[in-house]
């Protein structure tokens, strides 16, 4: 025990000043030497008084070093930083339409869904081509040959029946003439077993403005940022990070009900935005 009062001097009485925290500063320091001091550590005494102020040394020194850590961070300089956000959105004028068809029939047999979904899938290529739609705006995927199955409710439960054979492929196309887009979904749609998937206006300026927009997203948050530290008398310091937000498109579309049942959808105006966030230093 006398080691442990001779470490603990020895090492208060060697502490280095950190960013002005003297020795004799330190909470609670001189709680943990009356501690050493008290009987019971290196004197005479019974096991239970030498227990119970081992005790109350080690919850002296736990204390204390927590003091002292708290104590030595608040000497720290607090760094001043500000983090805002800036956006920049634009409209424009899509100038695509993209648009998945699926392609799906369920016969007896697997020739006869075979030969009926090649049937229909070489109807539909041929009205692209005849609308002057180039074969690289036309994609086939995801062709399907199986045996198809129902469920149906039997003995309190529900089985599946096999009910015959499935052929399925689904087409992506690309419209670059926006004049053709409603004609061609609207064949597309009367075909039996065919369905229209996703459908998208798009822009195909879209990289370029997205960098333009970039620019004036970033402009406009160290704009913010200036009139903020401004207000404060303070100046704007050093750019310390960037993290570039998301763009969203909005298109709006009409629509319209003739008398076959299908629909013509309008194209409205696509909003594409880019946003930022940023932190600077503050002088």
């Amino acid at each position: 025990m006398k080691r442990l009062m001779e470490a603990l001097t020895n090492r208060t009485d060697t502490l280095e000043p950190n960013k002005g925290l003297e020795p004799t500063t330190i909470p609670g320091l001189h709680l943990a030497r009356q501690a050493l001091a008290s009987p019971g550590i290196g004197s005479s005494g019974t096991l239970g008084e030498e227990r119970d102020t081992m005790t109350k040394l080690f919850h002296t020194l736990f204390i204390t070093a927590l003091l002292m850590q708290s104590t030595i961070f608040s000497g720290e300089k607090h760094e001043r930083r500000i983090s805002v956000s800036g956006s920049a959105v634009e409209e424009v004028v899509p100038d695509t339409f993209e648009f998945s068809v699926t392609v799906e029939f369920v016969r007896p047999t697997l020739e006869a869904a075979v030969k009926q979904h090649h049937e229909t899938v070489s109807k539909i290529l041929t009205n692209l081509k005849t609308n002057d739609v180039p074969e690289k705006d036309m994609q086939t995927s995801r062709q399907t040959f199986r045996k198809h199955y129902k469920r149906v409710r039997a003995d309190g439960g529900w089985q599946s029946i096999h009910d015959g054979f499935e052929a399925t492929s689904t087409l992506r196309v690309t419209l670059r003439d926006l004049s053709k887009y409603s004609p061609i979904v609207k064949y597309v749609v009367k075909q039996d077993g065919c369905s229209i998937g996703y459908s998208s206006f798009s822009f195909s300026g879209r990289k370029g403005l997205e960098e333009k927009l970039l620019k004036k997203a970033f402009l406009n948050a160290k704009s913010r940022a200036t009139t903020l530290v401004s207000a404060n008398n303070d100046k704007l310091g050093d750019l310390i990070s960037v993290r570039m937000g998301y763009y969203a498109d909005d298109y709006g579309g009409d629509d319209d009900d003739d008398d076959s049942g299908t629909y013509t959808v309008s194209p409205g105006m696509i909003s594409i935005s880019m946003s930022v966030r940023v932190v600077f230093e503050i002088q």
